[in-house]
């Protein structure tokens, strides 16, 4: 007998207090099943614990990346509707997605280099209903103090990730056009 059958007997006999030698055929029916169960709930388990950490941001963030948020700032992608919270209480993390919970209590960004914007809000856009933002947050250089976390993706994306609400007073909202009209339009024109 495998051990996590006979510890699904112990709990078998314990709470049902039945006679072993009369029904030996029925509760060795019982025993198995359950252990089955068991076994396939430790494996969801498992599973689920690996997408999660997975998914969760634990890479260091490099002294050149670290340097890059301090000159550039951060960016993060949302929706025109977002606006006013964002603006009255900052950006927090979206915990009424089903990602709430991979995703934890995290506000993802990019890092907010004019050079990497095309690239960070297309990689963004191809996430499901993702793929409509249509607003940019700021967050400005310099201005976050709680330590940051990085994510690194497919084809050289990097997420870099605040725990926690990012306060009003440190961010500046705009449309994805206006962003590209006064970031994307002063590179051309200073290049």
């Amino acid at each position: 007998m495998k051990p996590r059958q006979k510890v699904v007997e112990y709990v078998v006999r314990m709470l049902f207090n039945i006679n072993w030698e009369e029904n030996q055929m029925e509760i060795q029916y019982i025993i198995q099943t359950l252990a089955c169960f068991l076994g396939f709930l430790i494996v969801v388990y498992m599973v689920n614990a690996i997408m999660s950490v997975r998914h969760y941001p634990g890479d260091e963030m490099d002294a050149e990346t670290k340097k890059r948020v301090d000159e550039f700032g951060l960016i993060h992608f949302t929706f025109h509707k977002n606006i006013e919270s964002i603006r009255k209480y900052g950006l927090m993390p979206d915990d009424d997605k089903k990602m709430g919970k991979k995703e934890g209590n995290f506000v993802w960004c990019f890092l907010g280099d004019p050079a990497c914007f095309e690239q960070n809000l297309l990689h963004v856009r191809t996430k499901g209903d993702r793929k409509y933002v249509d607003t940019v947050v700021i967050i400005k250089a310099g201005t976050l103090v709680d330590p940051l976390l990085m994510k690194k993706k497919e084809k050289g994306i990097k997420y870099i990730v605040h725990r926690g609400v990012i306060h009003p007073a440190f961010i500046e909202v705009m449309s994805i056009a206006e962003y590209r009209q006064r970031y994307l339009s002063e590179k051309t024109a200073t290049a």
